[in-house]
């Protein structure tokens, strides 16, 4: 469970990369004293500077030697030293980390980096009011998808993403176009992104 804050008394990180704040940044946030909440919506504050772990378990141990930069990194490559830097910025400071999956938080509780600190699922809410069955013909036409049959459906921010999968979703329609040919014409596939 979260501690019982105020909410005026709490800082709430959420996704700070690309600019928004840098390590030094985030330190002053630590230092000013106040309870921070971190919802995580990737893995990179529990490594030194992924944001997706790609089978690598560095990040259970210490990240160094990372196969991602130039020439295999080494012991004091840049993953090593925004790792130092991220456990001196976390080194007595309690902060509360909020991961939107099980699956996120029961990484990022393997991670050395976040050892003693808190970590708490809290899945991302959805506004039923908004977002609730209905029809499945009417839905479809205020989309424009086949009003009957199977639609495949893939979703990604950006579907070019090697990471998000498209060429899985690509193999499986060519494997179910050859084990399915009889069924093919009440298939279709929806890409969003």
């Amino acid at each position: 469970s979260l501690p019982e804050f105020k909410e005026a008394d709490i800082i709430h990180l959420h996704w700070i990369n690309q600019g928004m704040l840098s390590l030094k940044n985030i330190r002053k946030i630590l230092q000013s004293g106040k309870p921070v909440v971190w919802t995580m919506h990737d893995i990179w504050p529990a490594t030194a500077i992924c944001h997706l772990t790609l089978e690598c378990r560095n990040f259970e141990t210490k990240c160094q030697q990372c196969r991602l930069l130039p020439g295999g990194g080494s012991i004091n490559d840049l993953a090593a030293r925004i790792w130092k830097k991220k456990q001196q910025m976390l080194e007595d400071k309690r902060i509360t980390f909020v991961t939107c999956s099980e699956w996120l938080g029961q990484e990022a509780r393997k991670s050395a980096l976040l050892k003693g600190q808190q970590v708490v699922t809290v899945p991302n809410p959805i506004d039923t009011h908004i977002y609730r069955p209905t029809d499945k013909k009417t839905a479809r036409q205020a989309v424009g998808l086949p009003v009957d049959g199977r639609i495949i459906l893939f979703v990604s921010q950006r579907v070019t993403n090697p990471n998000k999968g498209m060429q899985y979703l690509v193999d499986a329609c060519r494997l179910l176009a050859n084990d399915q040919t009889d069924k093919l014409q009440d298939i279709s596939v929806a890409v969003l992104g």
